[in-house]
């Protein structure tokens, strides 16, 4: 670990794992996340599926949300269609920023 994430941030998204976080055993500072970028929303709507069936977070990084100025971004449709699913989830799906999630698993555990 860098001493200097722990001293500096609650956490840190670290390099592309494409696995969920298991928020019993989180390692702070390279949680690790999935790319956002060129899914599809039931693409999406799979990998937190099953995340939840396991209990555990997922942290999506998404460059832009339609461009035309480069090709790393997820669709607007698509981005729209995850935006209302996670809406209407919201009552088993926390979505937050990794600051809050992170802060809220270091005073349970």
């Amino acid at each position: 670990m860098d001493p200097i994430l722990e001293e500096l941030f609650v956490a840190s998204r670290g390099a592309i794992s494409n696995r969920p976080v298991d928020p019993l055993a989180p390692a702070f500072t390279r949680l690790g996340h999935f790319s956002g970028d060129g899914k599809t929303f039931e693409q999406i709507r799979e990998e937190i599926e099953q995340a939840r069936s396991v209990g555990g977070w997922i942290i999506y990084m998404f460059h832009g949300i339609g461009s035309d100025s480069h090709n790393l971004y997820i669709e607007e449709n698509e981005h729209q269609k995850l935006i209302e699913w996670l809406h209407q989830e919201r009552e088993s799906i926390w979505t937050a920023p990794v600051v809050d999630v992170a802060s809220y698993i270091k005073k349970k555990n």
